[in-house]
Order: structure tokens, then C-alpha cells, then sequence
């Protein structure tokens, strides 16, 4: 299938592995959705005077992206989504480098069927992070991941100093794993069961 961006012509509930727990924004903290449109406006959650600047829909020339890895069947409703940020030029900038810390999560409707976990892939060729998500059957899976939001969390970003956010829909995945030169270091089968037995022991953080 696809792989969304943010410019990015481009998920996380099981605490990711080397990552840091889901966080509340704080003051100060930038929240940019992805894409320009009057429907997904930007919005600062910082300081009043922070409130009259728009923030970025990149975080340094970097812009939320992600692919499917594997897409769900009617044997399998399930889908494995890798996220990682890029360049303009579709190149990967991992978002280690971008600040002192980052972390991915998830927002999810009211009374979304989906049922997401997630991971940090820091050591990963390919991504940053994965998502396994699933539903009751894949119509179900793919109609209901339309409507959930993704983010990117950059602690301290090195230019401003600030946590900075962004956001993205699964609705927004325009490329798959296919189109990624980059090996993964990881084998993500190996991964998914890793999250699943994290996710039994519930060592789980909750959505954004």
C-alpha cells in the first residue's frame, strides 16, 4: 500500500523500545499538523506570545513519514506500520539526531474499534518506530486507521530549544515498504512478537 508524509509527500502503545513514555504536551511545547489544509491548521500549545507564530510542518527540513510494512487480509486483519522522518527528497533523517529525545504515539477516535501497539526502532535501518494494529477485519482495520492521528514528539529540537510535535493520519500513508531503499536492521516478525508480549506483560503506554 502506502506510506504517508507530512510534507512528507509521507504509530505506539507498547512503550517503544529505548524511547521515553507517552507525554502530556507541555507549556512551550509546538503542536504542527502535517499537512496545510484549513481542516489540519496549525496550532501552538505554547505561551500566548508563542500562540501568535505558526508552527512548523517540519521539525529542521525533516517531515513525518510512514509506509506499510504488511497491510491487512481477510486471514490477517492486521497491519504493521513503519514511521521514520525524512528530508524533502525522501531521504531519512533519524529522529535521534533532531533533538535530545523523541517519542511516537497515537490519538484515536471515541469508540475506535482499532486496537494499537507500538515501538521504538531507534536502532533500526529503516524507521524510527512501528505500529501493529488491529480490528475485527480489515474493511474495519483500514476505515478506522482513516480517523486516527500519529505523532512525533521532538524533545528539546535542536534550533528552537522547544518540544515540538507532529501529526499525521494513517489516512495519509501514500507509499509502501517497497519504495524504501534503506534495509531494515531489524526483522520486524521478530519485532511484532516483541511488541505483543509487551503488550500481555502491560507494559503499555497510553494514547497522545
Amino acid at each position: 500500500m502506502k506510506i504517508f508524509s507530512l510534507h512528507i509527500s509521507t504509530m505506539m502503545l507498547v512503550t517503544l523500545v529505548g524511547c521515553h513514555s507517552s507525554a502530556s504536551l507541555k507549556d512551550g511545547q509546538t503542536l504542527s499538523k502535517a499537512s496545510g489544509t484549513d481542516e489540519e491548521s496549525t496550532q501552538d500549545l505554547g505561551s500566548a506570545e508563542e500562540e501568535s507564530a505558526v508552527p512548523p510542518n517540519n521539525i529542521s527540513g525533516a517531515y513525518l513519514s510512514c509506509s506499510y510494512e504488511t497491510t491487512p487480509s481477510v486471514e490477517n486483519p492486521e497491519a504493521f506500520v513503519g514511521c521514520r522522518m525524512e528530508d524533502d527528497e525522501g531521504q531519512r533523517v533519524p529522529a535521534s539526531t533532531l533533538g535530545l529525545a523523541f517519542q511516537f504515539s497515537y490519538s484515536l477516535p471515541a469508540a475506535s474499534p482499532l486496537t494499537i501497539y507500538a515501538r521504538d526502532l531507534a536502532d533500526d535501518g529503516r524507521y524510527d518506530a512501528a505500529y501493529l494494529v488491529f480490528a475485527s477485519d480489515p474493511v474495519t482495520l483500514l476505515s478506522s486507521m482513516a480517523e486516527t492521528s500519529i505523532f512525533v514528539t521532538i524533545e528539546g529540537e535542536k534550533t528552537s530549544g522547544q518540544n515540538v510535535v507532529l501529526s499525521e493520519r494513517f489516512a495519509d500513508i501514500e507509499r509502501d515498504a517497497a519504495t524504501i531503499q534503506e534495509a531494515p536492521t531489524l526483522d520486524y516478525e521478530v519485532v511484532r512478537e516483541e511488541i505483543l508480549v509487551d503488550a500481555q506483560n502491560g507494559a503499555v503506554t497510553p494514547p497522545f
